[in-house]
């Protein structure tokens, strides 16, 4: 009995080894299948075949100060025979290395995002086990605000104890959220990002703090204990990564937290439901002072370890049974998620995407590495036959051969790998927060080794393949008779090759047109406020210095009057929300006089309180009644302002003014409807929005408000003087994310735009490859049909002809190619239509356009190549001949 592997194996070895795996060793290998099984055969087969194989290695290092001498000295006459036809010919050494280094050097750079992205598992002991819990509703589907999140609803703190202490088939569980918090410690102020955690969170991940410890389980909950863990980064900014910080004290909204531990540098998690957080500054235990405690408040992500991660439906059952049980009515199931496909979530399609966009790309480059290499085996058959006249054998010509594309690979890969080095530089620093990339990322062992065998593998395979063209024909006959078949052969072979990468790089002309007209019809959006010359920036409020609402009513008026005063600051207001801030949160009321009955959940709308003036600095247009106002506050009746997809949603038959709602047992009044604004989504419809005053409202918290600036002025001219007058009122503030309202929408289409960007720049690097390659056949054509070219001048022909007559053809090649790469692209834009935005995917403007510049880099390579005939002779070509 032989193994499965051995057909193959036997052929990579001498023939005495051959022997020895096929006789005795077969032999004995039949005997243990028959006694013990093959699953246990096989582990003794491949160690005795590693062994005879290391004996072999051995034998021969052994041998190579005789017998293997003279074999080492022919490769080192094969590496100084390579240099010297690089040196003689060096414009095909630099296309091909350039070729190389462009297609490595971008699938480099690709495939490092797409590893740090996709292939990498979370960076936790036995990621596979790791999975994400949500609370799912049904009958949330189809729902204006809440559709979105029906099956992703986080629990709250009392269910979540319920299932930690109920659950049966998880290993472990833990739950955890983020927010924004004060610091104020001496110094300036700052904003943080910070975790609340159960205690369980770090034993779930297998994290051990780098100092002092984590927390206990009596540290969380409705008694949990003021304590605090650093992350790495603001225990070495702040603390100079001393010990002494273990026990010291760090205030958070004026509460001391007493710090316990110091978390490792390599530890890094992020929330999956909020893409705000994806790393922490500190973590505290969930308690009063890290969160809500209430049943109704859905604040909390959890995070679970199942036996080999395997999600099995009883697993699945059991957590919406007790999330969804008598207790809670308005809950129906649960959804298990394996955690490493929740944190990739969307990123998914599109890193496959430009994978696939950048795969194309080192297709064509190989394409063209084919084409260069063959071109130069037909201009060296002479030089090949003489050498096989001489005594070379086949196999003795084709290793000279690998030897020169495996030196030519190197320097491909050495470039490419630079290249790939910077791409990733400019994908990182380009990169939209979603992808979540660390600001040092790098070319690691395996993207290296990836990049290292895909450049030696291409241009060995690539740079032997035209030599196939040679084995056929005999190359001691090729010194006395015409090689006009294996020209010719050649000849179509190279033009198929151009063909080939001109389909191919239609396909991504294609792609980048359809991605292109797409996001300018993103852009072109109006996303219902006018961005001009806005200036925004975060404001936090201490809970301990301002407890009241009255209180921060009074300080963001003083605030708004002292930044009205700056020059060139025209209008001033503040929202709790800013549109695309991706901070906002929505809210239920009850319309008065109407009955909702109970099988139904009450109606939904996105909720913002403002500032007197917001809907006028941010222009969003007034359709009917009026503003909120600065007299709209405490003493005067409650009045909200609501959205015309609200009114069109709820008072679809009538006009909303005068009509009231409940909210959190108040009546509020509606005075005015506005245009919609978009939220969060360009392409998204807008959702049903309410406005109250923040003078009013006090429900929530309230500590915090974006405040907005209409300028004169370039606004980034201004932070200096908006630190100034915030500080005169209250130097303690942290002031945060002052930036251009304009780059808000920027970050939500930075998505789009990044891979726009990547495909775009793929499709004009493939239309360069091969425009590439069509000169390089075309300049190697007229080589070869110089004599012909003289002979026609001779006769009459002038150049403008005889330049006609070379472009033309290569026409068909490039027509072909054309042709093709159409068919291909109408078939592939298919799996383009989920990134479409307003325009189809066959679109015809787009189709024609790519063509059309495809066409025009093809013919204009080949007329530059042309060329040369305008300065032929004919009479010295024909003495010549």
């Amino acid at each position: 009995m032989r193994p499965p592997l051995e057909r193959w194996l036997v052929r990579l070895i001498a023939p005495a080894d051959r022997e020895f795996i096929a006789g005795d060793l077969a032999e004995e290998y039949g005997r243990r299948v028959e006694s013990d099984g093959r699953r246990a055969a096989a582990p003794w087969y491949a160690r005795e075949i590693a062994a005879a194989l290391g004996q072999r290695i051995l034998a021969a290092l052994r041998d190579a100060g005789g017998a293997g001498r003279p074999r080492i000295a022919s490769i080192g006459q094969d590496l100084r025979f390579a240099g010297r036809a690089i040196r003689r010919a060096p414009g095909h050494a630099v296309l091909v290395a350039a070729t190389l280094a462009l297609g490595i050097g971008a699938t480099t750079a690709v495939f490092t995002v797409v590893d740090r992205v996709l292939l990498r598992p979370p960076p936790f002991p036995d990621p596979h086990e790791l999975v994400t819990v949500w609370s799912t509703y049904p009958g949330w589907r189809g729902h204006d605000v809440l559709g979105p999140f029906w099956d992703r609803i986080p629990f709250s703190w009392p269910e979540y104890v319920d299932w930690r202490e109920g659950q049966t088939s998880f290993l472990g569980v833990a739950a955890y959220d983020g927010r924004r918090m004060t610091l104020t410690e001496s110094g300036m102020p700052a904003l943080l990002d910070v975790g609340v955690a159960s205690a369980s969170l770090f034993p779930l991940l297998g994290v051990e703090p780098e100092l002092g410890r984590t927390f206990a389980p009596d540290e969380e909950g409705q008694g949990a204990k003021r304590v605090a863990l650093l992350g790495h980064a603001i225990w070495r900014d702040r603390w100079a990564g001393s010990p002494e910080a273990i026990g010291s004290t760090i205030r958070l909204e004026g509460t001391a937290f007493t710090v316990i531990g110091v978390l490792p540098e390599r530890f890094r998690f992020r929330t999956v439901g909020d893409s705000r957080f994806t790393s922490f500054d500190v973590w505290i235990p969930i308690g009063p002072d890290g969160g809500p405690l209430n049943r109704d408040s859905h604040a909390y992500e959890t995070i679970a370890r199942l036996p080999d991660g395997a999600i099995e439906p009883a697993v699945v059952e059991e957590t919406g049974r007790i999330v969804g049980g008598e207790s809670y009515p308005e809950r129906r199931g649960a959804r298990v998620v394996a955690r490493h496909d929740e944190e990739v979530g969307e990123a998914r399609e599109p890193l496959v995407l430009l994978f696939a966009a950048v795969g194309l790309l080192m297709t064509i480059a190989c394409v063209n590495v084919a084409a260069l290499f063959l071109g130069r085996v037909l201009a060296r058959r002479g030089e090949l036959a003489t050498r096989a006249a001489l005594g070379a054998g086949r196999w003795r010509i084709l290793r000279q051969l690998s030897i020169e594309a495996l030196v030519l690979g190197g320097l491909g890969v050495a470039g490419g790998l630079a290249l790939g080095y910077g791409g990733v530089r400019v994908l990182v620093a380009r990169a939209p927060a979603a992808l979540d990339l660390p600001p040092a990322l790098g070319l690691d062992l395996r993207v290296l080794g990836f990049s290292v065998a895909l450049g030696l593998v291409t241009s060995l395979v690539f740079g032997l393949a035209p030599a196939a063209l040679l084995r056929r024909g005999d190359l001691d006959g090729q010194l006395r008779r015409a090689s006009g078949r294996l020209l010719s052969g050649g000849r179509r072979f190279q033009r198929g090759l151009v063909a080939a990468q001109f389909g191919l790089s239609l396909l991504l002309l294609v792609g980048a047109g359809l991605l292109g007209r797409s996001l300018a019809a993103e852009l072109a959006i109006d996303p219902g406020f006018e961005t001009g010359t806005l200036l925004s920036f975060d404001l936090a409020l201490q809970p301990d210095a301002y407890p009241t609402n009255a209180v921060r009513s009074t300080f963001f008026t003083a605030a708004v009057e002292r930044l009205g005063a700056i020059p060139g600051v025209e209008d001033v207001s503040g929202i709790t929300s800013l549109p695309f801030s991706g901070t906002g949160g929505s809210s239920s009321f009850q319309i008065v006089g109407r009955e909702v009955p109970e099988s139904r959940k009450k109606p939904e709308a996105l909720r913002r309180s403002v500032l007197p003036g917001f809907h006028e600095t941010l222009g969003i247009e007034l359709l009917r009644g009026r503003p909120l106002l600065a007299s709209d506050r405490d003493g005067a009746a409650d009045a909200v302002v609501i959205s015309r997809a609200m009114e069109e949603r709820f008072w679809p038959d009538g006009d909303a003014i005068g009509e009231r709602i409940e909210r959190d047992g108040r009546i509020w009044e509606i005075v005015g409807v506005v245009e919609d604004v978009l939220d969060d989504d360009l392409v998204g419809e807008p959702k049903p929005t309410f406005y109250t005053p923040f003078h009013q409202d006090e429900v929530g918290n309230r500590a915090r408000l974006t405040l907005v600036l209409r300028t004169a002025t370039p606004p980034d001219r201004l932070a200096p003087q908006i630190r100034a007058a915030i500080w005169e009122l209250d130097g303690s503030l942290p002031i945060e994310n002052v930036e251009e309202v304009q780059s808000l929408l920027d970050r939500a289409t930075a998505p789009e735009r990044y891979r726009t960007m990547l495909v775009g720049l793929f499709a004009i690097l493939a239309t360069s490859l091969a425009s590439v390659g069509i000169f390089g056949v075309t300049t190697r054509t007229l080589v070869q049909r110089t004599r012909e070219m003289g002979i026609r001048a001779a006769l009459g022909a002038g150049p403008g002809r005889l330049i006609v007559q070379v472009v033309g053809g290569e026409a068909p090649a490039l027509a072909a190619g054309v042709a093709v790469g159409l068919g291909a692209a109408i078939f592939v834009s298919r799996a383009l239509a989920p990134f479409l935005y307003g325009v189809p995917r066959l679109d015809p403007l787009t189709y024609v356009a790519a063509v059309a510049i495809l066409a025009a880099a093809g013919l204009a390579a080949a007329l530059i190549a042309a060329r040369r005939v305008v300065w032929l002779d004919p009479a010295r070509v024909l003495r010549a001949d």
